[in-house]
């Protein structure tokens, strides 16, 4: 291997030599030119490191602080945005009350009015009532006098029917008891038969029937007093129960005016302060929108800085390997001496290698020939030899008398057939042997047949009302776990259809944002193209100085943020500079174009966000409507699974019950009354293993 290896070496030497010539007409002044050059990028390396590092170091901390400022402004928003919302929320809180509050008062007016006009009712209707009264008593006693006056011209029978009337409006039976009494009155005043001209019986029984008229006249003028007087009190009562009414109806008609004037007030105020939150959220927003452009626009520029840094860095690493490639290989083969010495070795190497391989090759083939001799002349000794080593290990494995017995006829038979060949003898004892093993375990087969029939239906029996079983209670469990898993699958749905219908909202929400975001980039757009457009125009017109002048207005009119921003970052790596306006301007056609692509891959992507915002909104409605048929079916799918799980468990019983009695019939008529299985299978084995120790020493005498 090592001729190979130098070999490999030096044509690898020679072949970078051979490159490095071409480049040179001396080989040790390209070696020092090398040097030089690795000194150099070497420099050149450290200085964009340094250059990259500090600049970077600048990135991080500008980006840093624009994020801050980010997040700060974000807050911002959020908490303007809150409380806007929230004073919003108290605003229309206060106005609401306000409003219910005078609700209420007008209700409480309208109550006021009511109650007023049934108290002027109440008080008429009682003012009637004890009017109607007192006339009723001055009409007693108007009655009284006039029939103590008159007592001699009033009629016995007009005495009884005034007496009949009186006792009606005692008991109540009369209509109105001042129509009655005036009904009396009017009688009294009509009357003008004299007492003395009945007769002394009927004078009698008038004078009688006259004072039960006076006893019932002051019973009925008591009864009208006594009611006169309680309804003056009831009046009385109402009015003061009316008038407390009236007082609390004022004060809260008036507690409630001055309340919904606060309210008001406070939901002025409120208006206000949302209106002011809502400016400064505005603020806030417009802030931040600037501000995250700016981070944007810095990120932008330093991921191409610390890329142009990267490939410089790759570029020169790569130069400095290629030199270190180049010395090492001149320095490797700098005499021509040494790449001679070299190819020599390889060649006196190769030629070592290929004589031993030969000397090797004739002495295997010497070796073969002479092995191969010596067998044939002993296979028939061996093989024998070989047989009754084998039968000898057989036995002892086997714990065999056959095949023990069998070695020693073996050794027997070559002893006495010494000079003849003893291979038929054995041959012909070996095959009896094995036709006398078969039949014997064909005979014990037969006697097994039997049982293994027998055995085998119960088995069959029992397997399959085990299967039955089992598949019962698979059935069983797979239906209960089917029911728990819908179950699941129903409150993960019902969670789902919440998400989903939160995203179809949050979906709506950010598809807004999205459009307004594409309209401002595509006017942004514009407004670089046409400031590109110009600045290319005022280049290609003008000399250095006007031209340069008229693009720094354009360029600070447009960005003088930036600006301010590129005067505070330190030096940073840039491409070469190459005199004129030609890079100058392809950049500027760079940009334009650029931003062209951009803004027609803007269109492309917001025709693209449309379709997936609408594939995406059917496709959650869609969801969401799969979600609740998928509810429904499984609701309908437990209901019938919880039957079948029934009709399973009924089955289930039954089967158990055929398999204990396959069990019992196993247990106490087929095992008793069978030989023990593993005791045969062990003998039909061992039987087994003979008859092939048999075949297996048939075949080493015929050399197989």
């Amino acid at each position: 291997m090592a001729p190979s290896m130098s070999k490999l070496a030096a044509v690898g030497a020679a072949l970078l030599v051979g490159s490095c010539r071409a480049q040179s007409t001396g080989m040790f002044k390209v070696i020092e030119l090398l040097g030089s050059k690795e000194d150099e990028t070497k420099k050149m390396m450290h200085e964009d490191a340094v250059i990259a590092a500090a600049y970077s170091q600048w990135c991080t901390g500008e980006q840093t602080s624009l994020e801050a400022e980010i997040e700060n402004l974000e807050e911002k928003v959020d908490k303007y945005g809150a409380r806007s919302e929230s004073e919003a929320a108290k605003q229309k809180a206060f106005t609401e009350e306000a409003q219910a509050l005078r609700a209420k008062v007008t209700e409480d007016q309208k109550t006021l009015a009511d109650i007023t006009a049934v108290r002027e009712k109440e008080a008429a209707e009682a003012k009637a009532t004890i009017t109607d009264y007192a006339e009723s008593l001055d009409a007693i006693d108007r009655a009284i006098l006039t029939m103590q006056s008159k007592v001699q011209s009033i009629p016995a029978t007009a005495l009884l029917q005034m007496k009949d009337q009186l006792a009606a409006v005692l008991t109540g039976s009369a209509a109105s008891p001042a129509r009655q009494m005036r009904a009396l009155t009017s009688f009294l005043a009509t009357t003008t038969t004299s007492l003395d001209q009945q007769e002394p019986g009927v004078a009698y029984e008038q004078g009688k029937v006259f004072k039960d008229v006076i006893r019932l006249l002051q019973q009925l003028e008591d009864k009208f007093q006594s009611e006169k007087n309680a309804a003056e009190v009831a009046e009385q009562n109402a009015i003061h129960a009316y008038t407390q009414q009236r007082m609390d109806l004022e004060h809260q008609i008036e507690t409630a005016n001055n309340e919904a004037a606060t309210k008001e007030q406070d939901a002025a105020e409120a208006g206000q302060e949302s209106a002011q939150a809502a400016a400064d959220r505005d603020a806030a927003a417009e802030d931040l929108k600037k501000t995250k452009k700016s981070l944007s626009d810095t990120k932008r520029v330093c991921k191409q800085k610390a890329e142009l840094a990267a490939r410089r860095a790759q570029a020169m690493q790569e130069e400095l390997d290629a030199i270190a490639q180049c010395v090492e290989a001149l320095d490797a083969v700098k005499h021509k001496a040494l790449f001679l010495q070299v190819e020599s070795d390889i060649s006196k190497g190769e030629k070592d290698a290929l004589l031993q391989a030969a000397s090797f090759l004739q002495v295997f083939s010497a070796t073969s020939t002479a092995a191969a001799t010596a067998t044939k002349k002993t296979i028939n000794v061996q093989r024998l030899h070989k047989m009754q080593v084998f039968l000898q290990q057989q036995a002892a494995k086997l714990n065999s008398r056959l095949l023990a017995q069998l070695e020693t006829r073996t050794e027997v038979e070559q002893k006495l057939s010494a000079k003849d060949s003893p291979f038929d003898k054995v041959l012909k004892l070996i095959q009896d042997l094995i036709q006398r093993l078969e039949t014997e375990a064909a005979q014990e087969q037969t006697h097994k047949a039997w049982c293994d029939s027998e055995l085998a239906k119960n088995k069959a029996l029992r397997e399959e009302r085990t299967a039955k079983v089992d598949g019962h209670k698979s059935v069983i469990e797979a239906v209960t776990a089917d029911v728990e898993t819908r179950t699941e699958e129903n409150k993960e749905l019902d969670q789902q259809i919440k998400d989903q219908s939160d995203k179809v909202a949050s979906l709506q929400a950010d598809r807004v944002e999205e459009k307004k975001a594409f309209d401002e980039a595509v006017k942004d757009a514009k407004e670089v193209m046409e400031a590109v457009e110009y600045a290319i125009q005022i280049m290609e017109s003008f000399n250095t100085k006007s031209m340069l002048l008229q693009v720094r207005t354009v360029f600070s009119k447009a960005s003088d943020k930036l600006q301010e921003n590129a005067k505070k970052q330190p030096a940073a790596l840039d491409d070469e500079y190459v005199g004129g306006f030609g890079s100058i301007v392809a950049m500027l056609e760079v940009i334009g174009e650029d931003t062209e692509k951009q803004t027609a891959e803007r269109k492309r992507a917001e025709t693209a966000a449309i379709e997936e915002y609408n594939k995406t909104l059917t496709d959650l409605k869609s969801a969401i409507a799969v979600a609740k048929e998928t509810i429904k079916h499984n609701k309908s799918t437990i209901q019938n699974q919880i039957a079948r799980k029934q009709a399973e468990t009924e089955d289930l019983e039954m089967e158990t019950e055929l398999l204990n009695q396959a069990m019992k019939e196993y247990e106490e008529s087929l095992k008793p009354s069978c030989i023990n299985a593993s005791s045969f299978e062990d003998r039909v084995a061992k039987r087994q293993e003979e008859i092939q120790s048999l075949q297996e020493a048939l075949k080493i005498l015929e050399g197989a």
